[in-house]
């Protein structure tokens, strides 16, 4: 008989190991006093009460049965261009790690839509490129992916529907705008939900650079050094600017202030709405095509009176999305309408409670209300 006691203390160890945390940290999020308390549990010294083995659960972001199991936790998430040692959002990984473990066991239940392979340009070498080529390859990619002359109106829609990229929006600490993994069943996502809608739009088209480009050097090595992913993600800037306001389109719709050197802030306002960005984005890109001088556009971001403008044209413009990509949450409501998860079991995996289920089914254009003899409420195959 395998012995829980080791087996619970091995697998707490891991998970709080795995995300760089200490035994007072887990300590203080479950709500026991002192470290002591975590260092006798992983040294199976003293046994886990139910209570503290749900909220470690929580805690670590895993499935309470995981911590319990003799297989150990499922694999770590590992994000796309982040050092080894690059914890300071640890809890965005391990949610997003959650969230994609979580998608795999309705896999395996549920057959899921197929969907479009995502490209991997693998000729595209992140040690040997440049700005330019970053540029070339965001032109390339758009057009790959049919994204069409104003990308930002189609990008995450194509993403999650043709090629079945399920993108997760999170609040994600301060700084932090975005990670992307590689998983078996396809490529995952996780957006800062609080960010204004054209920077999430940014921060999707930067991790969608992540996604196609080799995560490895030539001989195959995962890259992991600092400087080579500092490098990784100003790459992914210039790629993300490149395939929302691509060249040529951008000209078409340039304004006269902007043609005679000059930016009047109605027109980039106006120009930054219709490709679905930031103006601060815009005015670098109009840099970078040598539309207008650095100079101008450091001068227009310092002028108050501009940000002002700015700020007031732009007002009304955020709206707050869905936390969970539709695919995922259709995948689960089939699981439970086939009987194969219980409606509490549906509620925990969609992030909520029975009492606000139905309301957010609602949202994703699903009802909830039909003959709970078909969806055995005890039904759960997998756990």
């Amino acid at each position: 008989m395998a012995d829980v006691r080791a087996i619970l203390s091995r697998n707490i160890r891991s998970g709080r190991e795995r995300y760089g945390l200490r035994q007072e940290d887990l300590a203080g999020a479950i709500g026991v006093k002192t470290a002591e308390t975590i260092s006798q549990i992983e040294r199976g010294d003293r046994e886990v009460k139910a209570r503290e083995l749900v909220e470690i659960a929580r805690a670590l972001h895993v499935d309470m049965m995981d911590l319990l199991s003799e297989e150990g936790l499922p694999p770590a998430l590992e994000p796309l261009w982040r050092k080894t040692d690059d914890c300071e959002d640890w809890e965005a990984e391990a949610i997003l790690s959650e969230r994609a473990e979580r998608f795999s066991i309705l896999t395996g239940m549920v057959e899921a839509a197929s969907a479009e392979t995502l490209p991997l340009y693998s000729d595209f070498r992140i040690e040997h490129a440049t700005y330019e080529d970053a540029g070339l390859l965001g032109e390339r990619v758009r057009v790959d992916l049919r994204l069409g002359d104003v990308p930002a109106r189609t990008i995450m829609d194509v993403l999650e529907d043709r090629y079945g990229v399920l993108i997760f929006c999170h609040d994600m600490q301060e700084g932090g705008s975005g990670l992307s993994a590689r998983k078996p069943y396809g490529p995952v996502m996780q957006l800062r939900k609080s960010e204004a809608p054209w920077r999430r739009v940014f921060s999707c088209a930067h991790e969608l650079f992540h996604l196609v480009t080799p995560d490895a050097t030539e001989d195959g090595q995962p890259v992991r050094s600092s400087s080579t992913c500092e490098w990784a993600d100003k790459l992914a800037g210039a790629f993300a600017s490149s395939l929302l306001m691509p060249e040529s389109a951008l000209r078409a719709k340039l304004p006269s202030s902007a043609k005679r050197g000059t930016l009047e802030v109605l027109d980039v306002v106006a120009l930054a709405m219709w490709f679905g960005v930031s103006t601060s984005a815009l005015l670098w890109r109009l840099v970078n095509l040598g539309v207008v001088s650095r100079e101008t556009v450091r001068d227009r971001l310092e002028d108050p009176e501009f940000r002002i403008q700015n700020q007031t044209a732009i007002s009304g413009r955020a709206w707050v999305p869905q936390e969970l990509p539709k695919r995922f949450v259709t995948l689960a409501f089939i699981a439970f309408k086939q009987g194969l998860i219980s409606r509490a079991r549906l509620a925990a995996f969609l992030e909520t409670d029975l009492v606000v289920l139905p309301q957010l089914l609602e949202g994703y254009g699903l009802d909830i209300a039909i003959d709970e003899s078909y969806a055995t409420a005890g039904a759960d195959t997998r756990r």
